[in-house]
């Protein structure tokens, strides 16, 4: 290092990333947690200052790659990644990503860097679920792997995420996500779902509850009406009929803000819309899907009328 002419080159056409451990312990040690496998190809310079510093540029390819975040298994990743580096801080840049989460295959750019242990996504633009999400993210990459996120989705289809976040978790709804945001913190460990809070806002749209009309349960319910004989339902006009014989409830629109915690949201002003009703509530919405919530529904007019 004190030869300011020195240089390096490592090149290779194959190295194994769980070979790599002694790596991760000094430059990022939570890395070892995650199971990381797979292969990449490095072809990185390095040259030195005559004062002991170094700058490290090159490109870094990956195949097959994968790992796993909070029981959440990423695979078969690709992609070559652009890092330049020094003492002070590493930068890594990929615009040609792509892999798999669980079952679902996506494609992904990005812009990070690690300084002092610290982490940061700048920006993360990734293609799942038949949607899009952008990304920005802060972490420390030793102990539990604090971070915060700002994270915002388009178009991304229910009936996709579920299954590849919560496998274990029957749901029955389905939509598309208009628009989410989210600002939460939490940690990149195996406590990951259950260590994140914040802030969210969500907008779903033509989606359906399978299996369950809501109006129609709610119209069976309620009784003891003056003046009626037997449960609402039993009064709703010919012309509504076909509406309450539906098999599922119609979302024509979801919208609420939330408070995230302990794996559950908590909303005052959740807002459905459905086809012949609207829902507007409080309460609480499980990442599992169970609902707490205390809610008034308005009928079409012309349930009303009947």
């Amino acid at each position: 290092p004190d030869d300011s002419k020195k240089a390096l080159r490592i090149s290779s056409q194959r190295v194994d990333l769980a070979s790599l451990g002694p790596l991760y312990d000094v430059f990022a040690p939570g890395f070892n947690d995650l199971g990381i496998t797979g292969q990449c190809a490095p072809d990185i310079s390095v040259a030195w200052t005559p004062q002991g510093a170094y700058r490290a540029n090159g490109t870094v390819g990956l195949s097959n790659a994968a790992w796993t975040v909070a029981d959440i298994p990423l695979r078969d990743i690709a992609g070559t990644l652009d890092l330049d580096a020094t003492n002070e801080r590493i930068k890594v840049a990929t615009s040609d990503t792509k892999g798999m989460l669980r079952d679902a295959p996506f494609t992904m750019q990005l812009q990070s860097g690690l300084k002092d242990m610290n982490a940061g996504l700048e920006t993360m633009t990734v293609g799942i679920f038949d949607g899009t999400g952008t990304l920005k993210t802060e972490a420390k990459v030793e102990g539990e792997m604090p971070f915060t996120t700002d994270v915002k989705l388009n178009g991304m289809k229910v009936e996709q995420i579920i299954p590849a976040l919560l496998p274990d978790t029957p749901s029955n709804i389905t939509g598309t996500v208009t628009e989410l945001g989210a600002n939460v913190s939490g940690t990149l460990n195996e406590n990951l779902m259950p260590s994140i809070a914040g802030k969210a806002n969500m907008h779903l749209s033509d989606g359906l509850i399978k299996d369950v009309n809501i109006g129609k349960e709610v119209l069976g319910k309620v009784n003891e009406i003056p003046f009626v004989s037997g449960a609402l339902l039993s009064v709703v006009p010919e012309s509504m009929i076909a509406f309450v014989e539906k098999k599922h409830t119609v979302l024509e629109s979801v919208t609420g803000t939330f408070d995230v915690a302990q794996e559950t949201l908590t909303t005052e002003d959740l807002k459905i819309e459905s086809d012949f009703f609207r829902l507007e509530g409080k309460g609480t919405i499980g990442f599992d899907t169970d609902l707490d919530l205390d809610a008034v529904i308005y009928f079409a007019k012309n349930v009303s009328d009947g």
